[in-house]
């Protein structure tokens, strides 16, 4: 892991370290034992500041999705009534880099960066030469990967002067989402059903 700090969280049980450089530290969690280590220069991890937009980079681009009543292709203004405009340019752009909001990243400081987290058992089980690394987003505000994308919605919307946001949720993570984005802004008031 390239990082001083690292986290580990499982279930309900959070445990938080500082890793010193070269220090390895297990961890046991109601779920699972993960193993955080620092590089020897002890660097910190830095938040991106650009999203990446893998539809830049594909060989073959996705079809647009089609709109429900007319089975056509969405426009642009298909969407309007329902997203605000910075929103609906970043689903139609090929660009391959979006810039994050200062905001946005403000509130991804909270719970970011979160721990890479490499698969030894799996790769042995596999029997590969390959190395297989998985993210933890359960460290986030809302326990969820939710956050990732429900904080910058919010923070679009209340941009954009929309005064109310509904959410739909399961298990009331992206509710809380949507009102840690709310907190980017203190202007959107955010309702959650489910």
């Amino acid at each position: 892991m390239n990082a001083t700090t690292c986290i580990a969280a499982a279930g309900s049980e959070k445990a938080s370290l500082l890793c010193k450089p070269k220090q390895r530290v297990a961890v046991r969690t109601r779920s699972f034992t993960t193993r955080a280590s620092s590089n020897p220069g002890g660097a910190n991890v830095s938040i991106p500041k650009q999203w990446y937009n893998l539809v830049a980079d594909l060989p073959v681009k996705p079809p647009r999705p089609l709109h429900p009543q007319t089975h056509q292709p969405l426009n642009p203004s298909d969407l309007a009534p329902l997203f605000p405009d910075e929103l609906i340019r970043q689903e139609i752009t090929e660009e391959r880099f979006i810039d994050i909001p200062e905001e946005v990243a403000d509130v991804y400081k909270l719970w970011r960066p979160t721990p890479l987290i490499r698969a030894r058992r799996l790769e042995k089980l596999l029997g590969t030469p390959a190395k297989i690394y998985y993210k933890y987003e359960g460290t986030s505000t809302a326990g969820s990967h939710k956050p990732n994308t429900a904080v910058p919605q919010a923070w679009y919307n209340a941009v954009a002067g929309v005064k109310n946001v509904v959410t739909e949720t399961g298990a009331a993570s992206s509710g809380s989402t949507a009102r840690c984005g709310r907190c980017a802004r203190r202007t959107t008031r955010s309702r959650t059903g489910g």
